[in-house]
């Protein structure tokens, strides 16, 4: 029966890897959050100069402007921390891709050990399964003299 001895670190570096690809995913979810958030931000920017312009064109005073130019002023802040934020999660999740990437490329080196010890298991089996039919025929054939 063949038996890894290297299975316990093998199934560790199997649980570093899923662990760091859920967070990869999380990560990514969190992003497209992110982005969603922007382009309400944009779309509402958006509507809101087209209010506006339409507005400039009416009668209005000084303290409608200072208003509208105000609430434009947030949208704008709003929008530029949204770009921030997205920058920040992109460096999270390129960070959080090296560190899967290293962790899978661990675990593979433990599953490509599997396989020459593998190999050299059943190579070993298939030497002593001849082995024992060499001794089986021997015996047979000394019987027969």
């Amino acid at each position: 029966m063949f038996k890894f001895r290297f299975q316990k670190a093998l199934e560790f570096k199997q649980k570093e890897e899923d662990i760091i690809k859920d967070e990869l995913k999380q990560k990514r979810y969190e992003l497209n959050i992110l982005q969603e958030k922007l382009i309400e931000v944009e779309n509402e920017i958006k509507i809101f100069m087209k209010k506006y312009s339409e507005m400039k064109q009416n009668r209005i005073n000084i303290m409608m402007i200072k208003n509208y130019d105000s609430f434009l002023l947030r949208l704008k802040k709003k929008k530029e921390i949204s770009e921030i934020n997205i920058k920040e999660k992109e460096k999270e999740i390129e960070k959080s891709e090296e560190l899967y990437f290293e962790k899978r490329k661990e675990k593979k080196t433990f599953e490509k050990l599997k396989e020459k010890y593998f190999e050299r298991y059943k190579e070993e089996e298939i030497k002593k399964e001849q082995k024992f039919i060499d001794e089986i025929s021997n015996n047979m054939y000394n019987r027969r003299k």
